[in-house]
C-alpha cells in the first residue's frame, strides 16, 4: 500500500495507503477526501483539512449536509481500496438506501480536521451496507448508516456472492 505520506494505523504501525484519487471513481474538484488515515479488512478512515478552497464551502463554512458525501466517498475509497488489494479496478458506486442519518452541528468550519469512517456492517461484491461517522475536534458531526450499490445500476443484483 503506497500513500503520499506515512500515518500511524491502530497498531502504531507507520501504514502508506495509494493516493485517495487513485481509490474514488471520482475526478478533482469532486474529490473531497484528502487522504486514507488508516484501514483494515472491515473499516477505513479516511481525512479531510477543511480549506477556504474545499468545494461546498461558502463563508468559511459547509453545511453538515455535505457530511453525507463524505460520509459516501469514505465507503467509495473502502471500495477501491478493497478492490486494489485484489486487483480490481475501482468501480462507480451508488447509495441506494440511508436506514440513518444525524447531524450533531449545522456546520463545519475551515481549518478544522475531519476524520471520516466507514465500517462493513455486511456485504459483498456489489450490494454492502455501511456505519459511518464523521468526527471534527474531537466530536461527532454526523453519522449514518448506508446501503450502497457497486456497480452497473440497470442490474441491481437480488444477492451477491464476494466481499464488498
Amino acid at each position: 500500500m503506497e500513500r503520499a505520506g506515512p500515518c500511524r494505523g491502530g497498531s502504531g504501525i507507520v501504514m502508506r495507503y495509494a493516493p485517495i484519487e487513485s481509490l474514488l471513481p471520482h475526478r478533482a474538484p469532486m474529490i473531497l477526501l484528502d487522504e486514507v488515515h488508516d484501514a483494515s479488512e472491515r473499516s477505513i478512515t479516511c481525512r479531510i483539512v477543511l480549506r477556504a478552497d474545499s468545494p461546498f464551502v461558502e463563508h468559511g463554512r459547509v453545511p453538515a449536509l455535505v457530511t453525507v458525501e463524505y460520509m459516501a466517498q469514505c465507503v467509495a475509497a473502502y471500495a477501491g481500496l478493497q478492490a486494489s488489494h485484489q486487483g480490481r479496478a475501482v468501480r462507480i458506486g451508488y447509495i441506494i438506501g440511508v436506514r440513518f442519518v444525524d447531524f450533531s452541528v449545522e456546520a463545519l468550519h475551515v481549518g478544522e480536521e475531519i476524520l471520516v469512517k466507514a465500517t462493513r456492517v455486511w456485504g459483498d461484491d456489489a450490494l454492502g451496507n455501511f456505519e459511518c461517522s464523521v468526527d471534527s475536534g474531537g466530536h461527532r458531526a454526523a453519522e449514518g448508516v448506508f446501503t450502497v450499490y457497486q456497480g452497473d445500476i440497470g442490474h441491481v443484483p437480488a444477492g451477491g456472492t464476494a466481499s464488498l
